[in-house]
């Protein structure tokens, strides 16, 4: 993928909504909201979108902008961008509905636009600059008008830990590639004739 998203697919409102359920939120809907990076969509992501939406009936998910991940995850994060993160999202069967680019703080506004019931987070919270009082901050209004719910899920998979085991497995595939390289120019360097028969 390039810069601007998947190489190839150049994203039109039409397109995008291929991805999208198209589901519409009914007057009688509890609607929950969720937010996040949603980076390398992983199994424990996928779980807490499941348990977010039996929180309710409609599931509304917010993907933060490159830039606001950057801010408060730093200089190598996010891995995909916004593009290629909102679409592994609406793909997820639990999702109703994505915020493209939406703000880090749920705010009032957010709230009321979207008729939101719930939001979600769950209980585990990744390393931000300013630590736990960054979603704090970010929660604050849900949790003064009591609709603020932390969802527990078993995976704790993060994106640190899954770019340590590449890494690791990077360095023991160069490390096996650098060993039968080396066997191999030796056979080249030695080779002989041999007669066959």
């Amino acid at each position: 993928a390039g810069a601007g998203g998947f190489q190839g697919f150049l994203p039109t409102s039409r397109r995008i909504a291929e991805f999208s359920p198209n589901n519409r939120p009914e007057p009688h809907h509890r609607v929950v909201y969720v937010d996040g990076a949603f980076d390398l969509l992983l199994p424990g992501q996928c779980e807490f979108l499941k348990q977010a939406k039996a929180l309710g009936d409609f599931l509304v998910v917010g993907v933060h902008t490159d830039a606001v991940v950057n801010k408060y995850k730093g200089g190598n994060y996010p891995i995909m961008n916004l593009q290629e993160r909102a679409l592994g999202v609406l793909s997820n069967r639990f999702v109703d509905e994505v915020v493209i680019g939406a703000p880090w703080q749920v705010s009032e506004d957010l709230i009321r636009t979207f008729n939101v019931a719930v939001v979600a987070h769950g209980v585990f919270y990744d390393h931000t600059s300013g630590g736990r009082a960054d979603f704090d901050h970010a929660y604050r209004v849900a949790k003064e008008r009591g609709i603020f719910s932390e969802v527990a899920h078993a995976s704790r998979l993060s994106i640190p830990t899954l770019i340590e085991r590449v890494l690791a497995q990077r360095q023991l595939f160069e490390a096996k590639y650098s060993k039968k390289r080396k066997q191999e120019d030796d056979y080249y360097q030695h080779k002989t004739y041999k007669v066959e028969g």
